[in-house]
């Protein structure tokens, strides 16, 4: 699974592009430099030789390659400038530059880079291809598509023009176009594993597991130690049913990137997949603690916290997820399943009026909101709220909703009219989440055994599809250890 946005993604593909160029201008140390204390006197008295240009200019790509890569955006691109500065007609380093900026998220001034290459090299695709990078990530997607067709008309059968076709249609996902560009630019340039990656993934989105496998195969040759080549085979493994496959294909892409959360979470997804509960649950702690702020891992890892009973901690990591990524508002009815779960109901009333506030045609969400109301003593706050909605519902559409919560709101046990609605639904689901309403009317009446009935007919149902099924057991076990208790 991949981040609802790429943009980090491609960053760091420009950053690991922009190190190998660094890298490559770098010439490499002496294999076996002669320590001083092996050299004559003589020769430590002589005077120190001044460095070339060239060595010059392999010691500032050295330093800026060495601050890339730990992250100090700024010194490297202080060093970058100065360099630049020093050589302006050398397109090479203005790019570097360009790229560099781009990491540290200064997208306007790698911009005004980029374009001053374009104005000195206007028959070169690259910083073309490059600009259009940024305006991707600047969400500008008219400029992006203008500059690609720029890079086009200047070298149509480029391969780096076409793998940028491809992660533009890729973006639209408009898989067939995407597949179509990335295929012209493997053919364009057979050693180039960017479109090989860029195939695979398409033809992964396709369906076209087998072809994807392939392509990413080819990508792997070319590149081994791309960690994110690792990740996105061992995802179209796993659609072949190659498991283990997958796991050692994502196995891989962790060793090779141990702090990138996306490659735990995937690994979390088999081992959850398995029923492997407690090593998915140490690949998403350390998702978390790589990445707080990715809230799939705290949302896998509340799914795990269910499935071992621990609600309270699931019930804290769905509340990290909404807090984080609001529109998830699912995670206001998993974290009121929980809290209803534990019997704290005070803490599931205020969850589940949220969840309605965000899906309002969702009325089993305010009658869970209103009988954990009364369920924490809040009886005359659950009529209030209960009298606030049953004017507002479709009595036809909706017509068990707004028999319950009539009930709810008027407290007059006269349920026949919802027991024949109940026995008249045809939708097993439906029927037992009326079930379910019903018990609990009871047992906020004080007549907790004939609640227990109802709840155990709706159990009966076995609707596990219904979220209402999951909290009936936990009201069972509570009825059962209070009846022990006398």
């Amino acid at each position: 699974m991949r981040s609802p946005t790429q943009k980090p993604f491609a960053a760091l593909a420009l950053l690991l592009a922009a190190l190998a160029l660094l890298d490559s201008c770098v010439s490499p140390p002496t294999a076996n430099p002669t320590p001083d204390s092996a050299l004559p006197s003589s020769a430590l008295a002589q005077p120190v030789r001044p460095s070339t240009p060239e060595e010059t200019r392999t010691r500032a790509l050295a330093e800026a390659s060495a601050l890339l890569k730990s992250g100090r955006y700024d010194e490297a691109i202080a060093g970058l400038r100065k360099l630049v500065a020093s050589e302006p007609d050398s397109p090479e380093t203005q790019g570097l530059l360009a790229a560099a900026l781009v990491s540290a998220g200064r997208y306007p001034e790698a911009r005004s880079a980029v374009d001053a290459i374009i104005a000195a090299r206007p028959g070169d695709p690259a910083p073309l291809v490059l600009a259009a990078d940024i305006a991707r990530f600047q969400g500008n997607e008219k400029d992006r598509a203008t500059l690609l067709e720029k890079a086009a008309a200047t070298a149509p059968g480029d391969a780096a023009v076409l793998v940028a076709w491809g992660q533009y249609w890729s973006d639209r996902k408009t898989w067939s176009n995407a597949e179509a560009s990335f295929r012209k630019a493997t053919l364009a340039a057979p050693a180039n594993p960017d479109a090989f990656h860029g195939l695979g993934l398409a033809l992964f989105r396709l369906s076209r597991f087998r072809e994807s496998e392939a392509a990413l195969d080819r990508a792997l040759e070319l590149e081994p130690e791309n960690a994110y080549s690792w990740s996105d085979r061992s995802r179209t493994r796993y659609q072949e049913g190659k498991s283990a496959e997958a796991e050692a294909d994502i196995d891989k892409a962790i060793a090779l990137a141990p702090q990138a959360a996306w490659f735990r979470i995937d690994r979390a997804r088999l081992r959850i997949d398995a029923n492997r509960l407690a090593e998915a649950e140490t690949d998403l702690d350390a998702a978390v603690s790589n990445a707080p702020d990715n809230f799939l891992a705290r949302l896998y890892r509340a799914a795990v916290y269910e499935k071992t009973g621990r609600e309270a901690l699931a019930m804290a990591d769905y509340d990290q997820v909404v807090a984080i990524q609001p529109d998830y508002w699912y995670a206001f009815e998993s974290a009121g399943s929980c809290a209803f779960r534990l019997g704290d109901f005070a803490a599931a009333a205020p969850r589940f009026q949220k969840a309605f506030e965000r899906a309002p045609t969702h009325y089993e969400y305010a009658i869970l909101a209103t009988i954990s109301m009364m369920r924490q003593g809040g009886m005359a706050k659950g009529r209030a709220f209960a009298a606030s909605l049953a004017p507002k519902i479709d009595r036809e559409k909706y017509a068990s909703s707004w028999l319950i919560l009539r009930l709810l709101q008027d407290q007059n046990d006269l349920t026949s009219e919802l027991e024949i609605a109940i026995q008249n639904e045809k939708r097993l689901d439906a029927k037992a989440a009326s079930l379910f309403w019903l018990g609990e009317y009871w047992i906020i009446k004080g007549r907790g055994e004939l609640g227990m009935k109802y709840l155990a007919a709706a159990a009966d149902l076995h609707r596990e599809s219904a979220f209402e099924y999951g909290l009936i057991g936990s009201e069972l076990a509570r009825f059962a250890k209070a009846g022990s208790r006398g």
